[in-house]
């Protein structure tokens, strides 16, 4: 695993630690907005990236279905051309 894929995969999480230690272990203000920030941007990702797996999962198992042989699409050939047997 590359050094980018394995950021890619943390840094909603680091953003998360991030946001909750500014959060929760500073006095000021400014602090606690952009922890607030990053708490907020690490749930925007997770829940992005959660949406957009999910539809390409629902995708690649509609297109392994099988389709049922009484409900398969009849051939026919182009005109002009016999079928064959």
């Amino acid at each position: 695993m590359s050094i980018e894929s394995l950021w890619y995969e943390a840094s909603p999480y680091v953003y998360a630690a991030g946001g909750a230690f500014a959060v929760l272990g500073s006095d000021g203000a400014l602090a606690k907005v952009s922890g607030g920030v990053l708490l907020v941007a690490a749930g925007t990702i997770l829940r992005l990236r959660w949406t957009y797996r999910r539809r390409r999962a629902d995708a690649r198992s509609r297109a392994v279905r099988r389709v049922p042989a009484d409900r398969r699409p009849v051939r026919r050939p182009p005109q002009g051309q016999r079928a064959r047997p």
